[in-house]
């Protein structure tokens, strides 16, 4: 009986390390190869996939690409080496990633293992260089790099501020070094309103100016007619029917604060309106391309969405993001798309085909999209129930041997 407990417990010990085994390779980075020359560059297919490349010789330098989005956002470029050997954390002993713009002017250099958040321009190509600093070109091994976004609701230009209503409260974010928030109202009658800021998680020194979260209200002449900060408020006398703006931004010295704030400006005597907000968002068609090849890029062009308000309207929107599209490998994919209006998002989702080059498309399925985890090229479950067939023949015939 000892004998059998010990095969038992071999059997089902080999079968969970298999079982883990296979679930964690469907989550592994995605390896790309890079070009050699920015001509050359490799397209980063998606946002928000982790992609692992190798220095494979020594002096050896890769590029990549990527477009941005046609709407405002911050994006995060991250870096990490694997098992390249280094030096120290110095520029030229370390392991390098640079941003370049097509006049290839830098904007971006982080090295070793690491991240930076930076607004870049819409619909605009970036060019990545990986390489190692001139100390330690003999340097080789694997390393990853991940771009993930996050879109900015508010306008960082006067001109193109976001329009608010007094009586109300709105909360936003600063979602990048550097962000700056503008909104504009009109005030509906003359008379005192107050204008109140509340920090709801931004990092802050102190209460000085240049190292604390700031809101500002501005005339048409870019008059600063009042300031608070922190979470305080206070009054400012406005005019009926005149325009005004509100900067929101860190001080000078704290400008890699991100994070989320809520802000009003409220007067007794001006009615309070009525504020639809977003209740959903629809896929009103589909795009014109739902299937693929690997390697291919998505094309949204067809695609409409809709937003659906709390007061039964319903309007076509365009300012909306979309994610989940890879075609690194063949199956169906998820894509999600995503719509932020007043501090309130909402997604609907949508399935496309990738198929390999020499292989027919499949019919798209949108009710029936990928399981979060599951992989589109390996049949997990399908292994498993093989492993553990194997496992039983194994364990049946060696209790034959004992019978």
């Amino acid at each position: 009986m000892k004998k059998i407990s010990k095969v038992i417990s071999i059997f089902m010990a080999a079968v969970l390390a298999l079982s883990v085994f296979a679930v964690s390779a469907s989550a592994l980075p995605t390896e790309l190869t890079a070009g050699n020359t920015k001509e050359t560059a490799t397209k980063i297919p998606s946002f928000g996939t982790e992609y692992v490349s190798t220095l494979s010789k020594a002096g050896e330098t890769d590029w990549f690409k990527f477009t941005t989005l046609s709407e405002d956002a911050y994006y995060t470029i991250a870096l990490e080496n694997y098992d390249i050997s280094e030096y120290s954390n110095y520029d030229t002993s370390c392991l390098n990633l640079y941003v370049y713009d097509i006049y290839n002017k830098q904007v971006v250099h982080i090295h070793s293992t690491s991240a930076t958040n930076v607004k870049l321009e819409r619909n605009t190509t970036y060019y990545i260089k990986v390489a190692m600093g001139s100390s330690k070109q003999d340097s080789t091994g694997n390393y990853e790099v991940l771009i993930t976004y996050k879109l900015d609701p508010a306008s960082n230009i006067k001109d193109e501020a976001t329009t608010i209503n007094v009586n109300n409260t709105y909360k936003y974010s600063l979602d990048g070094t550097g962000d700056v928030d503008w909104f504009k109202f009109t005030a509906p009658v003359d008379g005192t309103y107050k204008v109140s800021l509340e920090n709801y998680n931004i990092s802050e020194y102190s209460n000085y100016d240049t190292s604390c979260l700031n809101l500002y209200v501005y005339d048409i002449y870019n008059k600063q007619l009042a300031r608070t900060w922190k979470t305080s408020n206070t009054n400012v006398t406005l005019e009926k029917n005149v325009t005004y703006y509100i900067k929101v931004a860190m001080g000078s010295s704290k400008q890699d604060s991100t994070g989320n704030y809520g802000f009003s400006v409220n007067c007794d005597s001006a009615p309070t309106p009525t504020v639809k907000s977003l209740s959903k968002i629809t896929i009103d068609s589909m795009p014109n391309k739902t299937s693929y090849t690997v390697g291919e890029s998505f094309d949204k062009t067809g695609l409409v969405v809709k937003a659906h308000y709390s007061d039964g309207t319903v309007a076509n929107v365009s300012s909306y993001s979309v994610s989940g599209f890879s075609s690194a490998t063949a199956g169906t994919k998820a894509i999600t798309v995503s719509y932020t209006e007043n501090g309130t998002t909402k997604t609907a989702s949508f399935n496309i085909t990738v198929t390999k080059a020499d292989e027919p498309s499949t019919p798209d399925t949108p009710d029936t999209p990928d399981e979060p985890g599951s992989s589109s090229t390996i049949d997990i479950a399908a292994i498993l129930v093989a492993i553990w067939q194997f496992f039983v023949g194994i364990f049946n015939f060696i209790l034959g041997l004992f019978a």
